[in-house]
């Protein structure tokens, strides 16, 4: 990893993803040689095929002060597989070779004559040398010092009297087996902390790693009333690039502005990639102004220099968004919040960056207010789901139920989404949102089954969570414990979420599916989703924006772009479900297009997990 990013903190969160899993499992197959670190003593995940191969010379070091080395020699020379005995008569020429050669194996004795054999073993460890399994040999043989062997780091203990060539063959056999699964162990788990920290396609640090800095930057900032800036940064014309030539070209794409972000990076600064094609960057002890638009500056035009892709040249621009502490935000999420409105105003504005500045203060004050509490919100469960239900035109039935968050704040009285949940993605709460949200979603469906009444569920996945490695296994954990069958569980991506994600996130989407979840496109047909999208994960459900059900009418553009978009999911086997139906005139045109499922006010406003077993049960009658 470059020298540029800080010293990370000790993150003791434990990563159980699959994705991991076959990124190891490709390691091994593949033969890859990966340098990790590892308490600052470099190790090497070695090749499988190197470690088995049968002929490959074992070299071990017997260290003895008297004539029973060469015994000890002997024995080891009449094993079937091949060694390469090399000796030394004392603790000085012990660590030497140690030092300088390759070894895989000591076989030391007790008594040595400067120290003894654990007093060795004392010294190797101060030294870091212990990444060689010790065999102790010894005449002693009591279990008092073969515990104390052990506890120095022998990894077994032999009593030289019924020492025999099986018997040592054998040990050492054992604890080259062990020394190598211990290695692989470690190693496994230094790179699954590395996957929880740092983005796997990019290598930048992810989303987890991102917002820790900042807090931790926040925190001194707030001792040394420092001051430093924070860049959100957007790629342009990435869509088109995923369009035209696959989400893998985009991989590479996303792959080349990460290591050009790296190279532009001063030692102080964090660049993090923490969704989709969104980067972030933390500029430390850039105060002024100027200096700062400097940063963003630089960082446009290396972004915008063109890219082979598959022997074709593509271009990318960008549009950043710059924020800084403490004028635009005391907290992470505010900051966070304020740097993605200003790169949104770029965006809009088709300028290379946006300073943020509030046209109101007290658009900010509110704002700034409300992220103030709802980290709190979600620690102390003001968070509360209602639940709007998809319906059959037909026979008013109903097929499932979405899931939506909402905020009782004690504080604040009721937030609406819309002031919330892009505040939430727009930081780290995005995540612990999310993970609530579902769980709430999950305890409900049990409840409603235990009481005699399967609804399925829709719940709603951030553009955000795409990328996240704990999402899946976490899910599929949580189906478990609930004894959730998965066909009744939907996950609805809004289409711009799927349009811009890359390769990453479609695998993800297509292991949910693959595991009996169905994957809901939201809001299709508002400009963003080409039908290439689509066609490359297993979609079960489109969901027709709002936008071209609530002027629609007999004849109209809006009725010919429904019909085309129910033609084409017909072809591709996916269910429709319109959006945003209100009327009787809406519901009777929906009909006749040949739409079987709706949602909407005109059918069910979104209500209380009681008001939905009332309807089912036919105590309250459509709207429409």
């Amino acid at each position: 990893m470059n020298a540029f990013f800080h010293q990370q903190r000790a993150h003791g969160t434990p990563v159980h993803s699959s994705s991991a899993i076959q990124y190891i499992q490709a390691i091994s197959r593949n033969g890859y040689a990966r340098g990790v670190q590892n308490n600052g003593i470099n190790t090497t995940l070695s090749r499988d095929d190197d470690q088995a191969a049968p002929d490959k010379p074992i070299r071990v070091l017997v260290i003895d002060d008297d004539i029973d080395r060469e015994r000890i020699g002997r024995f080891i020379k009449k094993s079937k597989r091949p060694f390469i005995v090399v000796t030394a008569g004392s603790s000085g020429g012990a660590l030497a070779i140690l030092r300088d050669e390759s070894i895989d194996q000591v076989l030391v004795d007790y008594h040595l004559g400067d120290m003894t054999g654990i007093e060795l073993l004392s010294h190797w460890n101060k030294f870091k040398i212990n990444s060689v399994p010790v065999i102790m040999i010894t005449g002693k043989g009591d279990e008092d010092t073969a515990i104390e062997a052990m506890k120095y780091g022998a990894s077994d203990y032999l009593p030289k009297k019924t020492l025999t060539p099986e018997s040592l063959t054998s040990a050492i056999t054992s604890a080259l087996t062990a020394a190598e699964l211990t290695r692989k162990l470690r190693d496994t788990q230094e790179l699954l902390r590395h996957l929880s920290l740092y983005d796997a396609l990019t290598q930048l640090p992810n989303r987890n790693l991102f917002f820790d800095r900042l807090n931790q930057l926040i925190h001194a900032c707030e001792r040394n009333r420092g001051s430093f800036t924070v860049l959100m940064i957007d790629l342009n014309l990435f869509k088109e690039i995923n369009d035209s030539l696959g989400h893998r070209a985009g991989d590479e794409v996303l792959k080349s502005i990460g290591d050009r972000l790296q190279a532009t990076a001063r030692k102080s600064d964090t660049f993090a990639r923490i969704g989709g094609d969104e980067f972030a960057a933390i500029l430390q002890d850039v105060h002024k102004l100027e200096h700062a638009i400097a940063c963003a500056e630089k960082i446009d035009a290396t972004i915008s220099k063109a890219i082979v892709i598959e022997g074709q040249i593509v271009q990318v621009g960008s549009s950043i968004g710059i924020a800084r502490y403490p004028e635009d935000g005391l907290d992470q999420t505010t900051l966070m919040s304020n740097a993605d409105f200003a790169m949104y105003q770029a965006k809009k504005a088709s300028r290379k960056y946006q300073v943020y500045s509030p046209k109101e203060e007290t658009a900010v004050s509110t704002k700034a207010h409300i992220s103030q509490y709802l980290r709190k919100a979600i620690k102390e469960n003001e968070i509360y789901m209602e639940y709007q239900l998809k319906i059959n035109l037909d026979n008013c039935e109903v097929i499932g139920a979405e899931a939506l968050a909402r905020w009782n704040s004690p504080e604040l009285g009721i937030v609406v989404p819309s002031n919330f949940i892009p505040m939430a993605e727009r930081s780290s709460l995005i995540e612990d949102l999310t993970y609530t949200t579902i769980e709430l979603a999950l305890a409900q469906f049990v409840k409603w089954r235990d009481n005699g009444h399967i609804v399925p569920l829709a719940i709603n996945i951030s553009a955000r969570m795409l990328d996240d490695q704990h999402l899946k296994d976490w899910l599929l954990g949580k189906l478990a414990n609930y004894d959730i069958n998965h066909s009744y569980i939907t996950l609805e991506i809004t289409e711009t979420a799927l349009a811009t994600s890359g390769h990453a996130a479609y695998q993800l989407l297509e292991d949910f599916s693959n595991a009996g979840l169905d994957i809901s496109i939201d809001d299709f047909g508002s400009g963003y989703t080409s039908f290439a999208s689509i066609r490359n994960v297993n979609i079960a459900e489109l969901k027709i924006d709002r936008l071209f059900i609530e002027k629609i009418t007999a004849g109209s553009k809006d009725s010919a772009i429904v019909r085309s978009i129910l033609s084409l999911a017909k072809s591709l086997g996916m269910r429709v479900v319109a959006e945003g139906l209100e009327s009787p005139e809406q519901w009777a045109l929906l009909q006749t297009l040949g739409c079987q499922f709706a949602q909407g006010f005109g059918i069910a406003r979104p209500m209380s997990p009681s008001a939905v077993i009332q309807w089912i049960e036919g105590k309250t009658a459509p709207t429409a």
